[in-house]
């Protein structure tokens, strides 16, 4: 034998378990969490946001502000936080005061599923300086049953506020003519 130590041929015990955690780590990036991830959007999409106590002070706090002069106009657009990732959202507010709403969730790097696209629509009135919404077509998720505050800073900016967050939203070129 020479000293040398000679191996039988096929897999040890440590190259098959090696294996087992390669495919079993495959399974869970490829099939598990795209599906884990799916049934998170499937929950986020059906049910609106739950109001937290320091989101129903804040709107009851704005509802005593005066209703804004100058109606926003035209597509906005701005970043949220959602679940730790920053997402970009866009607010366009249509004709016959309706308000449309789009966020693009983007996945990780090995997802079998990309993005997805959040949307959805509804009319809105003003009570005070709360948008307050109508029945939401789409996405629930995207429009609190208590209405957002929003402070119109400019013609070209706008700060919706809900519960500790504020989120700053631009106007971009496509404006309602």
């Amino acid at each position: 034998m020479n000293g040398k130590m000679h191996r039988e041929h096929g897999l040890s015990f440590l190259d098959f378990i090696f294996g087992l955690l390669i495919v079993a780590g495959l399974a869970y990036v490829l099939v598990v969490g795209p599906w884990i991830r799916d049934q998170k959007i499937a929950d986020l999409r059906a049910q609106p946001p739950v109001p937290s106590i320091e989101a129903r002070k804040l709107v009851a706090l704005y509802e005593t502000k005066p209703t804004p002069v100058a109606v926003p106009t035209g597509e906005y657009v701005g970043h949220i936080d959602l679940g730790g990732q920053m997402v970009p959202i866009t607010y366009y507010f249509g004709a016959n005061s309706v308000l449309a709403v789009e966020a693009t969730i983007k996945g990780s790097f090995m997802s079998m599923r990309p993005k997805v696209t959040l949307a959805g629509s509804a009319p809105y009135t003003f009570t005070g300086s709360v948008l307050v919404f109508g029945d939401v077509t789409g996405d629930k998720v995207l429009f609190s049953p208590l209405g957002l505050p929003i402070d119109i800073k400019s013609a070209h900016q706008l700060v919706i506020r809900s519960g500790g967050e504020s989120v700053t939203l631009n106007a971009t070129q496509r404006q309602e003519k």
